[in-house]
């Protein structure tokens, strides 16, 4: 019987070879299987073989049709692909069961260039590619491909686990905006942070998502979903159309400025500060709510000493006076547009209520928010307000690391 430590050495071995082999293939003539099935002798449905494919194994692409075929059911068309295994057998897939290296995703690769994932023991040091499947609708008038693109991770055995990342069809489309590998619950392995977004093929509204992915017992599962901007509903809307999102080891903290309409009778749009935390729990291996959320007034400082609080929006009528040693609790805000000649611009009002339970409006620019995460991004928007508020949301960063990259 050999020694343990022979033993090791000998498996050490064995997974540097097979590492060296794979990283002799060439990424342009990899793919991966997104699904079970059945190899076929040639580029149809007529005969098939014995060798059953399982989810996630890679090999090498040797050839493929240069038409797109329908599958056997005929609601959609792809293209046949000739593949070698690692034991050095060939067949023919079709092509909605394996993802193609794709070159083309540069949003992906750019940012994971020359980057090894450290998912699992089996998975560590794993090369990060990317890879698509491209098809076509056999019934619809629509030419639009359908595709889904795949983020993927192999080892050195060529086994590979996936998550897709990105879709385009008729009725819409998703994309991913930001990628991370993160280790968050200290375990040395890394978590797959992803910031995806999605639109609807009518619509001009993106939805952003933020989603974690960790690889366990060899399964890559979702950890944490969570959609990332607010829907627009009060009549006075927030600058800011999204969540916050920290993520430390262990735990998520979110928050967000809330903005709705308010039953005042001045007709504003209310404001309140949102904070509610999630952390790892090992039990279920998922992130967990560990704080409900909790609504406060968003709190501001004056800029001046001497500064008038008015009964109303623009109204010159002096109902009190603030300074810079006083904190402002937000209650809400109205805007006003100022048009002069050609130029249109906004102005925008607080109102608000000291801490002696004085209530007035103020400008929002001789105010600055304080004790928030917000505080610098709404500083920014609400001492030069714009007109149109969705290129200055799209500016702001949404998702703030403090974590062991590994």
């Amino acid at each position: 019987m050999l020694p343990k430590r022979l033993i090791l050495l000998i498996g050490g071995l064995m997974l540097f070879l097979s590492s060296s082999a794979f990283q002799q293939l060439g990424l342009e003539n990899m793919a991966v299987s997104v699904n079970k099935f059945i190899l076929f002798p040639d580029s149809s449905f007529y005969n098939h073989s014995n060798i059953a494919i399982a989810e996630g194994e890679t090999f090498e692409l040797i050839d493929e049709t240069h038409l797109f075929h329908e599958d056997d059911s005929q609601t959609q068309k792809f293209k046949w692909y000739e593949i070698k295994l690692k034991t050095g057998k060939t067949g023919w897939v079709f092509g909605n069961n394996i993802a193609v290296y794709d070159a083309k995703a540069t949003d992906l690769t750019d940012k994971l260039a020359n980057k090894e994932a450290k998912l699992s023991s089996g998975f560590y040091n794993s090369k990060i590619w990317t890879a698509s499947i491209t098809g076509y609708d056999a019934v619809a008038a629509n030419t639009n491909p359908y595709i889904e693109k795949y983020l993927v991770f192999t080892n050195g055995s060529q086994q590979s686990r996936y998550i897709q990342v990105g879709r385009e069809q008729v009725e819409g489309k998703s994309w991913v905006e930001d990628v991370q590998l993160v280790d968050l619950n200290s375990d040395t392995y890394q978590e797959v942070i992803i910031q995806l977004n999605s639109q609807g093929g009518m619509s001009t509204t993106v939805n952003q998502y933020l989603e974690i992915f960790t690889l366990k017992q060899d399964d890559m599962r979702s950890i944490f979903s969570e959609k990332i901007n607010l829907g627009k509903q009060a009549k006075n809307i927030s600058p800011i159309n999204r969540k916050f999102f920290d993520v430390e080891d262990g735990s998520i903290r979110v928050s967000y400025i809330d903005y709705f309409d308010c039953k005042d009778s001045y007709g504003g749009s209310c404001m309140e500060y949102v904070t509610y935390t999630y952390a790892w729990d090992q039990g279920t291996s998922r992130f967990e709510t560990l704080y409900e959320p909790s609504r406060t007034s968003p709190i501001v400082k004056p800029l001046g000493n001497n500064l008038d609080l008015f009964p109303g929006p623009g109204l010159n009528q002096t109902i009190g006076k603030v300074g810079t040693r006083e904190t402002l609790k937000v209650l809400g805000q109205e805007e006003k547009y100022v048009k002069v000649g050609d130029q249109v611009t906004k102005k925008i009002y607080f109102l608000v209520k000291t801490f002696d339970d004085k209530k007035g409006f103020i400008e929002s620019t001789n105010v600055k928010f304080v004790e928030n995460d917000y505080s610098k991004a709404l500083n920014m928007y609400y001492h030069q307000p714009a007109v149109n508020t969705a290129q200055f949301d799209a500016n702001i960063m949404a998702v703030q690391y403090n974590v062991n990259k590994l």
